[in-house]
């Protein structure tokens, strides 16, 4: 991720923290949807965290025009991302 290298360390320890915020709160809002058929709170927030990367990474990297209103298409993207590779892995659990 380009820039990373040259935050000040205050702000990467604060963009950290927030991730894992972030997570918990993702892992925790799936834990409720899907109930007994999810991995945990902490394991479902990791999974959306890495779907959300990686759809991000693949959306920036295929070159999509995102419009006038970038951040609200990351975001978008980052969800809808995020939550079909959760449901992705809980179909994967399924069939193995």
């Amino acid at each position: 991720m380009p820039g990373l290298s040259y935050l000040p360390a205050e702000h990467l320890i604060l963009l950290a923290g927030l991730l894992a915020m972030v997570g918990f709160l993702a892992g925790w809002l799936a834990d409720l949807i899907l109930k007994e058929e999810g991995f945990g709170i902490i394991v479902n927030g990791l999974i959306v965290i890495a779907g959300a990367l990686l759809g991000f990474m693949l959306w920036a990297r295929m070159g999509y025009p995102v419009g006038n209103n970038k951040q609200f298409i990351a975001a978008l993207v980052t969800a809808i991302s995020g939550v079909l590779l959760l449901v992705s892995c809980g179909i994967g659990r399924r069939f193995v």
